[in-house]
Formats: C-alpha cells, structure tokens, sequence
C-alpha cells in the first residue's frame, strides 16, 4: 500500500451485498504481517493474505450468512484516534473517505490508541477520542465494532504507564454500550497468563504486531 500514493482504491465488480469497513492503524493495515520465523519485514504490501481484514474476508466467506459481505481494509500505519504526530490526521478526519463514501457499508471495525498511548496520550483522552469517532458513525446508522489493543510488553517504546492506560482502554472497549460487537485482538495474540505480551507464534519480533 505505501508505494502506490497514487492509487486511492479500487472498486471490485462482486457478488457482495453488504460492507465491512476496517479502519484504523497497523493492527488492520497488516504491517509486519510476515509472523515468527520469517525476516522482519516492514513492508505490509508483501503479506497481504496474512493481515486482519483478509482473515475476516476468509471467515466470512466461508460462513453463509456472510459470504456476500465484502471486507474493506482501510487501516494505515502509525494511525491515531486524533492527528498530530507523524503526519496522523486522526481517525475521525478520515471517516467521509474511507466510510461514509462508500457504498453499502454496514459495519466499521475501529482500531485506534495504540500509537496515540506511544507518543504521549493517556487513557482518558483516546476513550473520549474513540467515543467520538463510535458515535458518528453510529448517527450515520452503521454499527460499531471495537478491536482491542494489541499487547506490547517487549515494544522498546514501551512503559509501565502505557500497558496501565492499555488496560483501561480494552475494558472500556469490552464493556462499552457504543460498540455492537467487540473483536479482542488482545485475546488472540496474548500469551496464556499475561495479557500484555504477545504469544511467541504471533510475535513478528517487533512486540507490538
């Protein structure tokens, strides 16, 4: 995705009736999607059956009930619930292009707050960030699933401040009313008996995808 600043998207002639949209950083992107064992490799665009929006595609199309649902993969590295650092413009800024444009788009799963808690955000402000960006879309109809951050123990931008901060972001996405469903990315890649550390089959080395 990065080399091509060309290309905007595509629109694909298929069979689907409805759209899910995921949206946010580099958990949905797919960056470092590559997985234990291989090169640590920084271009996602290498690995694109690998990342979350194409095993959600996977699964859906093997489940009737979904099989004419298409997966839209609007992730992009380094994203923030609210801009400022590293070019970010913040999650929200991006909602007009990359959902509401969109057509038949019936589901947004949003994954924000990991890189705003790296580069000096606490808790409290990305909650309000990404209540902000659930109840938009929500007054434009579309239901709102919330994706978990990822562990980062081992991530050498990492402190004992920001897992504290993590842990009450995931328990206000588990447990918030503004989010129809909830994917726990934190659960799946945890390490049995530490949430804050990535499972050794999942961990590409950087400890934090």
């Amino acid at each position: 995705q990065e080399p091509i600043f060309w290309l905007d998207g595509l629109y694909v002639r298929s069979r689907a009736r409805r759209a899910i949209v995921a949206i946010g950083d580099s958990i949905v992107d797919g960056d470092q999607a590559n997985g234990p064992g291989a090169p640590l490799d920084y271009s996602d665009d290498n690995f694109m059956d690998r990342n979350l929006p194409y095993r959600l595609s996977q699964r859906g199309s093997s489940n009737g009930k979904l099989a004419t649902t298409a997966v839209i993969n609007s992730g992009e590295n380094g994203e923030m619930s609210a801009g400022g650092v590293l070019g970010s413009t913040g999650l929200a800024s991006r909602l007009q292009h990359d959902v509401f444009s969109l057509p038949r788009v019936t589901h947004v799963a949003i994954s924000a707050g990991t890189f705003d808690l790296t580069y000096g955000s606490d808790a409290a402000t990305v909650i309000s960030n990404l209540s902000g960006i659930a109840r938009a879309l929500r007054q434009r109809g579309k239901q709102v699933i919330g994706i978990t951050l990822p562990p980062r123990n081992g991530y050498p931008l990492n402190t004992p401040a920001m897992s504290a901060h993590r842990e009450q972001i995931n328990a206000f996405i588990r447990s918030s009313r503004l989010f129809a469903g909830v994917l726990d990315v934190a659960q799946i890649l945890r390490r049995p008996g530490d949430d804050n550390t990535m499972r050794p089959d999942f961990d590409s080395r950087a400890h934090l995808h």
